[in-house]
């Protein structure tokens, strides 16, 4: 059968699903589904917000193509990304063609490169922001507009809002610290770029003479021996708190005031002004704290992360987890024992709690403590609805992905 056939072919399983695939007992609501006659490539598929479009890899005899709707895309060696824009519902795609790295949103296409790192929609979904290597530099695409080309460029970080691009790029053996284009620097180094919740502070770690400080907007902090500025902003970008190390010492400094030392210091913080709500993840005695307003949380464990805070900041979740396991805390209450855990964080009303779990080959999808589906495979990516009546997510059972929707309350 040649490549046209075997196109036509595929479009039509994938609009005509069998009766007893109709019928399969599944959790939740089915807002889309793959064909499992199709044989597919090792790209994960992508899903619309909602589900109601999914795009995936083919693979037609030696080549790949990109089946999205009633479309194929043109052939192509592999397929490197797929993902479709939160507000519009327009495809972004990464492939390589003949040795290039090709990315196209919609049906407009960036120039080939030799290679393409770090794709990602702006949060508002109306571009999408790269690292692309021309001519041996790196240059930064946002949306079509071309960066400077720098000897190397770090992953770039968006504002909440979409309206600003940061990154840390290199030239002539100095870092520099770049916004919308324009250059903060030299640096001997540039790490932990980071905007406010609002957008409106952009802060980042920099090392200069041997020392680091923390800069935000441009203002640089005292320096210290080593800085991180790890989710270090109150929500409204006014205030700042950041790790410090000195002379062996390890401290928070919060709005300029240095607290008490520790041991060490995770990668995990949250910091808010109303309500006053300030946790970070500390080390005492080779175990690992969770603090809240300087006051520990739960038990002891060999490490913290995903730590993260309802919108509304009166709850708290994390991940603590041991050699070999780990679990979910929600307010304090500790949950099962995992291997794996991924993809932990609140609804948008703060009302709910999602995370998925790995234990061996057995995948599972959590709401609230409970588990709401399953998957014969990795696909831990989830999202509530805007107003978090309800929770989607992509599994893999009986050789057929599957986007499935269930609702919160």
């Amino acid at each position: 059968m040649g490549t046209r056939l075997l196109l036509a072919a595929i479009l039509l399983l994938d609009t005509s699903l069998s009766a007893s695939a109709q019928d399969e007992k599944r959790p939740g609501r089915v807002v889309a589904k793959l064909p499992s006659e199709v044989q597919l490539g090792i790209c994960e598929p992508a899903f619309s917000r909602g589900g109601k479009q999914v795009a995936y890899e083919a693979l037609i005899e030696d080549k790949s193509v990109v089946i999205f709707g009633n479309d194929v895309s043109d052939p192509c060696d592999v397929v490197e990304w797929l993902e479709y824009s939160p507000s519009s519902g327009e495809l972004a795609s990464l492939v390589v063609v003949a040795g290039k790295y090709r990315l196209t949103v919609g049906k407009k296409a960036l120039p080939d490169c030799e290679s393409i790192k770090f794709p990602e929609w702006t949060p508002d979904g109306a571009r999408v922001v790269c690292v692309g290597r021309i001519d041996g530099k790196d240059v930064v695409f946002t949306g079509g507009d071309k960066g400077k080309a720098y000897e190397e460029v770090r992953p770039p970080v968006i504002s909440p809002g979409g309206e600003h691009v940061a990154y840390a790029a290199k030239r002539d053996g100095q870092y520099f610290l770049v916004l919308d284009g324009k250059e903060n620097g030299p640096w001997d180094d540039v790490i932990q770029p980071q905007f406010s919740a609002t957008g409106g502070v952009v802060g980042f770690a920099g090392k200069r003479d041997k020392k680091w400080r923390i800069v935000c907007n441009g203002k640089e902090e005292p320096e210290h021996d080593k800085v991180s500025l790890t989710k270090g902003f109150s929500p409204d970008g006014v205030s700042v708190a950041y790790v410090a190390e000195d002379g062996g010492k390890i401290r928070i400094i919060r709005e300029g005031k240095e607290e008490d030392p520790h041991e060490g210091f995770g990668w995990e913080m949250v910091f808010r002004k109303s309500p006053d709500v300030f946790a970070c993840s500390v080390y005492d005695k080779g175990r690992c704290h969770l603090l809240l307003n300087g006051k520990p949380q739960g038990r002891g464990c060999k490490f913290i992360e995903m730590l993260s805070a309802s919108p509304d900041g009166t709850r708290l979740t994390w991940v603590a987890g041991e050699e070999s396991k780990a679990c979910v805390v929600v307010d304090g209450k500790e949950h099962d024992n995992h291997e794996e855990i991924r993809g932990l964080g609140f609804s948008p009303d703060g009302a709910s709690v999602a995370w998925f779990t790995r234990d061996g080959e057995d995948h599972k999808f959590y709401l609230n403590s409970k588990v709401v589906g399953t998957s014969e495979a990795a696909t831990p990516r989830f999202e509530f609805s805007p107003d978090g009546s309800k929770l989607s997510f992509g599994v893999y059972t009986n050789q057929r992905f599957r986007w499935v929707e269930v609702k919160t309350r």
